[in-house]
């Protein structure tokens, strides 16, 4: 708890010595409480390495730090109320007042109506003020907590997780599967067969076989330890072997255990003097915790930099075995002020950097599915470890399980439940002092909207696919709302209050389809850090987007042809983007109905320093086609929207010029890791991007008007053919996928004449390497791992060479594609097709299969 503490206290002494500048608090004349505020909080912070050692033994200590804890989430209220006030008193003085007489640095007949909000504010701050002055005398002379400086935590953030060979686990678990499926296949014919996996309970409920699978042996452990912490010097694994083999003892032969200490052991000095003070520490031994919770796993929470042991935490609050979304996790740690800032980087880039840090660390478990790590999730036994630590402030479950006493004790509460539908928080009579809500449940809930009456102090609010039908005005009175979530709501309208919500960072708006226009104060949400409009058909938006600064994420961003009627609009501009200078990510729609931009063609995207995904989608037709006009319109459009050299991820989508804007190869995506087109039904030929040096994943989904891919496709055309300099062709691709591609024919690496002069033989066969061979040169595809076809109903063969060059290749999954007859010469793939019930007669139709 005391370093979830220390976090809280530095964030709120931050913000008070921030703040004791700003013109909107010195209004209201309590600078030198604050300043006094701030110096005991800093006195406080000092006592909370002592408190965090004494606490698990010494229940006056922990008593202490949840009393401290409660005060600094009162403070974190008060610096909200002390801004929000300001800025009212500031924006009701008159401008000229400035010049006019003083009282207290503002105009005297501009104070004398403010006297009451100025003394209320003022009071709350020094009663405060008493309060933490008490608390901290407690912890100094009553408990004798000592003073000791905060020790500097480094981390160094790391963006790839060592994946461990899956033999080392598999071989174990595979043979104790195979013994149990033999004894459950043995007593097949019996009606009842009761079987049991290891434990107590097995023999108490008279299990007739009780299989128990064995713990990893020592050898197997240590092999498992070194190979995940990357200890691949011989000399080391050798000093090094006996003291892990006592590590291994130590994490009871469990892979996980063994996994995440191995992940603490990477941070530490390959050295026997570090092992061993490793081995000696006391979050080893620490008793007051579940036994499958102690030991390894304690250990790896305890190992955590402060920042990141409340993001870990906070996983608390996801049921067991739910995948999360790293974009939807990120907005929630910058909304709960959990990430520390770092100059010149982005709140958001910083999460995405924990969350690959806890990635590393085995705490958190990819989306094998997945190789950018835009999901995870949590295994078991950590999430109990979380929930357990958590457990006084954080609910995961159905708060109707819950009385009003109980739940209004409560900081954060994940709402999961199974039933059909519930009345969420159905009294008024208990103020929440929630600070989090948020529905994780599979089910719509039933919300009303006097929801926002009883719940003051919120400040991530996520009603998602609730039956809220309106927003009331009343919302505007959450002060310290920070997220706001109604997707897959049936809201119709947003009220001008939500203007007052002037913390308010994140607003998701997504397929709420009764929504078709914002109001205006949206443009007055000056914190305001991401709005989500995706799936909501917004035809009506405010002028002046441009002025919210921090805005950095911009999805089903709507474009517009200029019609305004005032105030607001039939979409947005394209110039109004060139203001948002912390875009990060971008998602524009409807840019068939967007004017051609009107200044340089260079500066709309290309100074985005910080942009790293872009999506340019086009809405797509199915009446009547696009005019010649249209297309003229789109291509010029396309040109312009040159992305910076910083993107990393982009999507093309519905485009319907007849070709890809020239940019697309170019040193502009030197940084493109992840390229989609999708339905860009028009263009003939594919974008010539095999130089790209960063493209890891390629996906191609509906280029309806493409017959053929040929040698230009990876870079084999004319004399570069022919050339003998170095050349790779895609040279870090691991991932391709060619879909819904229902007129092509041909795929080919080489010219069609050297292929017809390479045919010799009975079949032609015994010349394909020699005549249809790229130049000696170039290499093609060298890290494809995976290739994916589906939905190519007349393409009649894979390029021969795929084989040759492709050696990298483990998986081919082919589906849909009934013209193809051969798939052959793939001397290096090593899993195989992949055959579904949806492609089976394709498969149905081959003649020959060769996979060698």
């Amino acid at each position: 708890m005391a370093a979830i503490l220390d976090s809280l206290v530095g964030s709120c002494a931050k913000k008070m010595q921030e703040m004791i500048t700003e013109e909107a608090v010195l209004i209201l004349g309590v600078e030198e409480d604050l300043k006094e505020l701030q110096r005991t909080m800093t006195q406080i912070q000092c006592f909370l390495n002592d408190a965090e050692k004494r606490r698990i033994k010494e229940s006056a200590v922990n008593n202490w730090l949840a009393e401290l804890r409660d005060a600094m989430y009162n403070a974190d209220d008060i610096i909200d109320m002390a801004r929000s006030e300001g800025r009212m008193l500031l924006a009701e003085r008159p401008s000229s007042s400035r010049e006019s007489t003083k009282c207290g640095g503002i105009s005297f007949f501009t104070c004398i109506p403010n006297v009451p909000k100025h003394h209320k504010i003022a009071d709350k701050i020094r009663d405060f003020n008493a309060e933490l002055e008490r608390i901290s005398k407690l912890g100094e002379r009553f408990l004798g907590l000592q003073s000791m400086q905060p020790k500097a935590e480094v981390t160094n953030v790391k963006r790839t997780t060592n994946l461990v060979e899956p033999n080392l686990v598999g071989k174990e678990t595979l043979h104790a599967c195979k013994r149990l499926v033999k004894n459950v296949l043995a007593n097949k014919e019996k009606k009842a067969y009761k079987v049991g996996i290891v434990g107590t309970v097995a023999h108490a409920i008279g299990m007739e076989y009780v299989h128990r699978v064995d713990l990893m042996s020592a050898d197997v452990g240590w092999e498992l330890l070194w190979k995940s912490m990357n200890l691949n010097e011989e000399k080391d694994v050798e000093k090094l072997q006996d003291m892990g083999l006592d590590i291994v003892r130590k994490c009871g032969g469990l892979p996980l255990a063994i996994k995440v200490t191995a992940s603490v052991l990477a941070t530490k000095e390959k050295t026997e003097n570090e092992w061993r003070k490793f081995i000696d520490r006391s979050a080893w031994s620490v008793g007051n915790l579940p036994i499958e919770l102690r030991g390894a796993l304690y250990l790896s929470y305890d190992d955590l930099p402060s920042h990141l042991k409340q993001c870990f935490l906070y996983l608390a609050l996801y049921p067991e075995d739910h995948y999360i979304w790293r974009d939807d996790l990120i907005r929630l740690w910058v909304a709960e002020g959990f990430i520390e800032e770092q100059q010149g980087q982005l709140l958001e880039d910083i999460a995405e950097e924990y969350c690959y840090e806890l990635i590393y660390r085995n705490l958190l478990q990819p989306d094998p599915g997945r190789a950018d790590h835009s999901r995870f999730k949590m295994h078991d036994l950590l999430r109990q470890l979380a929930q357990h630590i958590s457990g006084e402030e954080s609910f995961c479950g159905d708060p109707q399980s819950l009385g009003a006493k109980t739940l209004s004790k409560l900081r954060r509460v994940s709402i999961v439940t199974d039933k059909d539908l519930i009345v969420l928080l159905n009294t008024d009579k208990e103020m929440i002092r929630a600070r989090t809500l948020f529905n994780n449940s599979a089910k719509r809930l039933n919300v009303g909207n006097t929801i926002f009456k009883i719940i003051p102090r919120i400040r991530v609010l996520d009603l998602t696919d609730s039956s809220i039908q309106t927003i009331p005005d009343c919302v505007g009175s959450l002060i310290h709302l920070r997220l706001l979530d109604i997707d897959g709501t049936e809201i119709s309208c947003l009220p001008e209050s939500i203007g007052c919500l002037i913390n308010l960072q994140i607003l998701n708006l997504q397929g709420c389809k009764a929504l078709h226009s914002l109001p205006l104060a949206i443009i007055q949400l000056c914190n305001l850090r991401r709005l989500g409009l995706t799936n909501t058909p917004i035809n009506q938006v405010p002028k002046g987007i441009g002025r919210l600064e921090f805005l950095n994420d911009l999805e089903g961003f709507p474009l517009g042809g200029g019609g305004d009627n005032g105030k607001t609009q039939d979409g947005w501009k394209l110039e109004e983007l060139a203001h948002l200078s912390q875009l990060r990510q971008l998602d524009m729609i409807k840019l068939e109905s967007a004017a051609p931009y009107s200044y340089s063609r260079d500066s709309l995207l290309t100074d985005k320093k910080h942009l790293k995904v872009l999506n340019l989608l086009c809405t797509e037709r199915t009446d009547e086609p696009y005019s010649e006009e249209d297309v003229s319109n789109i291509e010029k459009i396309f040109e312009q929207l040159i992305p910076p050299h910083n993107l990393e991820d982009l999507l093309i989508g519905g485009f319907f010029g007849r070709g890809f804007p020239t940019w697309l190869g170019t040193t502009h995506l030197s940084s493109v890791i992840h390229l989609k087109l999708i339905h860009c039904n028009s263009c003939a030929r594919l974008p010539s991007i095999e130089q790209l040096p960063n493209l890891r994943y390629l996906r191609i989904d509906g280029a309806a008007a493409v017959t053929k891919i040929g040698p230009e496709f990876v870079g084999c055309r004319g004399d570069n053919r022919r050339s003998t300099d170095a050349v790779v062709a895609f040279p870090k691709l691991e991932t391709l996928v060619i879909e819904n591609m229902p007129n092509w024919e041909e795929w080919s690496f080489v010219e069609e004449g050297d292929a017809e002069a390479a045919e010799g033989g009975e079949d032609g066969s015994a010349e394909i390497q020699k005549g249809e061979a790229p130049s000696p040169g170039m290499q093609l595809l060298p890290r494809l791992k995976r290739l994916e076809l589906e939905g190519c109903p007349k393409l009649g063969s894979l390029p021969r060479q795929l084989g040759q060059e492709a050696t990298s290749l483990k998986v081919l999954d082919i589906r849909g594609a009934s013209s193809l007859k051969v798939v052959e010469d793939l001397p290096f793939l090593s899993v195989g097709l992949e055959p579904s019930s949806s492609g089976g007669a394709a498969y149905r139709s081959l003649s020959r299969l060769t996979v060698r």
